[in-house]
């Protein structure tokens, strides 16, 4: 009997467990999700215009717009990538305080036409003060503020070698 009475609390603790779990879960999500389209807002006013939006969904669901993720052009997906990379930086500062001193961006404005490619030069320069090293990998050269150049060419034999370029 007392086996019993003990195996019926073990169900209840159980049960009122999963229930605070899943209401905690879904608590947090939307906390998350709301964030993160918070600061999702800012990047799609840099990168696109005012009148186009980036936003997930609580299924974490990418849109531009009304266009899901799958369905955008390989400019419009390298551009909502690196929005948001940059608003899952923001989420990991404000949950734990800590921030990176350092990005890498590799070949970020590969597929953007001219207009693209702006938008998203005068979005670096301006984030650029709030890290200490930003490198952008590039086959080309852009017109942003920089302190170095780091060249790396392979010769015939396929060897890398470095150069730096104030």
């Amino acid at each position: 009997k007392e086996r019993l009475e003990i195996n019926d609390n073990i169900g209840i603790i159980s049960s009122s467990i999963q229930i605070v779990t899943k209401q905690f879960r879904d608590y947090m999500m939307n906390n998350i999700t709301e964030f993160i389209n918070l600061r999702l807002d800012n990047y799609s006013e840099m990168l696109f215009s005012k009148d186009t939006k980036i936003y997930i969904n609580n299924k974490l669901e990418v849109f531009l717009d009304d266009g899901e993720y799958g369905s955008l052009s390989g400019g419009e997906k390298r551009k909502v990538d690196l929005a948001l990379s940059l608003a899952q930086r923001d989420l990991a500062l404000n949950i734990s305080g800590l921030t990176s001193n350092i990005l890498i961006l590799d070949e970020v404005m590969d597929n953007l036409d001219e207009k693209a490619t702006r938008y998203t030069l005068n979005m670096i320069t301006n984030i650029s003060s709030e890290i200490d090293s930003l490198y952008i990998i590039s086959h080309n050269q852009y017109d942003i503020p920089y302190d170095n150049i780091m060249v790396i060419e392979k010769d015939e034999n396929r060897v890398s070698s470095i150069r730096y370029e104030s």
